[in-house]
């Protein structure tokens, strides 16, 4: 949805500031350097704007492009006023294998889809942009990676956030417990054993957003006390797969036990309606593969459910799941994390989604100018900057 502009651009924001970035002479072909919507990029344009610093703005698109980096898009950059609400990226979960495997498959899917209905009827929109608060080494940092941190979930901030999804999950199956067959019983107590078991977790990596950026807590707790800085990303071009996908945590205790009620009660449904006298009936292969279809269903939310206490975070949380180890893990002050690569068109682009800084109440002159500078090195020029207010 496109609306007044939230900030400034970054051109506007650093003439502000005086802060100016002195360029080498360069020679161009106006008839040939064009805006990524087709006009000349220099087309009226004072021929000592781009000698101060190396931005231009389109007079057709009003886009701030880096004449230096002129095709750097294959399409038009994502900017902060055009971005209010989107829809809910397309909701996937990585299946175990024994899963994939079940003769049932098919109908499995349909199940996983009907559930992933339930989550949909809750949450099927996000905002256009997620916040992610850092500080300024931070922010330098993932700007000129391209690339977020994602830590292992068994180093959460809160120790006993993992024990409260888990806690949830045991006490709706204890009530409903008594519904259920033995065999049925058997399945989910063993997902319950896996999702409970701590190397089970060990695979799992988060990336911490919110939609809120004037929350004092926020700015206080990760902010570094207002003198941090704020990346706002466009939220469904976060490079989603079926390894990567965002989900919305989940604050109120009615709707944490609806979705796992759900999930209990759609994979017995499921599960009883099977021919269990059919020739080539195998239980235990069954009884693998159902728990893994429970534990696949469930594991999620150990990550997403957190106490009513927190709801005003209003946290989103990007998950990866390295199951494959596919990225390589490192350690930082003895917590694990991988390097999340994000790219906002292609796979070829390098660029984040990036596009909006916020700098907190007391982020020093300097912080600003570095990042500033971070920004026009690697083609960020169309992001928004604003300082909190």
């Amino acid at each position: 949805m496109i609306g007044t502009p939230f900030a400034q651009t970054l051109a506007e924001f650093c003439i502000d500031k005086k802060i100016i970035f002195e360029i080498d002479d360069f020679e161009f072909n106006s008839n040939e350097d064009r805006c990524i919507c087709g006009s000349k990029v220099f087309q009226d344009q004072p021929i000592n704007f781009y000698r101060i610093l190396p931005l231009i703005c389109c007079r057709n698109c009003r886009t701030i492009s880096d004449f230096s980096r002129p095709y750097v898009y294959n399409t038009a950059p994502i900017r902060y006023q055009e971005l209010e609400w989107a829809d809910f990226p397309q909701l996937t979960l990585n299946f175990s294998p024994l899963v994939i495997a079940n003769p049932n498959w098919s109908k499995i899917e349909k199940v996983s889809d009907k559930l992933l209905g339930y989550y949909f009827k809750n949450f099927d929109c996000i905002p256009g942009i997620l916040k992610h608060f850092t500080t300024k080494d931070g922010a330098c940092g993932i700007i000129n990676s391209s690339e977020l941190w994602a830590f292992n979930t068994s180093y959460m901030n809160d120790p006993n956030e993992v024990k409260h999804g888990q806690d949830i999950i045991i006490k709706v199956y204890e009530g409903l417990k008594s519904c259920f067959t033995a065999e049925v019983q058997m399945i989910f107590e063993r997902a319950i054993r896996i999702i409970c078991d701590p190397v089970e977790r060990e695979n799992f990596f988060i990336v911490c957003f919110s939609r809120c950026h004037k929350s004092i807590y926020h700015w206080k707790h990760y902010g570094e006390g207002n003198k941090g800085i704020e990346l706002g990303f466009s939220a469904n071009h976060l490079g989603l797969t079926q390894f990567r996908q965002i989900r919305k945590v989940i604050y109120k205790d009615s709707i944490k036990e609806q979705l796992v009620t759900e999930v209990f009660k759609e994979i017995c449904l499921l599960y009883e309606s099977l021919p269990k006298c059919a020739e080539g009936w195998d239980f235990e292969m069954n009884l693998a593969s159902f728990a893994a279809l429970t534990n696949n269903h469930l594991a999620e939310f150990i990550f997403t459910f957190k106490e009513t206490k927190w709801d005003s975070e209003d946290e989103y949380r990007l998950i990866v799941n390295n199951e494959r180890s596919v990225m390589p893990e490192y350690k930082f002050n003895g917590r694990s994390f991988v390097k999340v690569k994000l790219s906002q068109i292609s796979p070829d682009n390098p660029l984040l989604p990036l596009v909006g800084v916020i700098f907190g109440e007391r982020t020093p002159e300097v912080d600003k100018i570095e990042v500033c500078r971070a920004l026009i090195d690697e083609g960020y020029s169309h992001v928004s900057i604003k300082e909190l207010s």
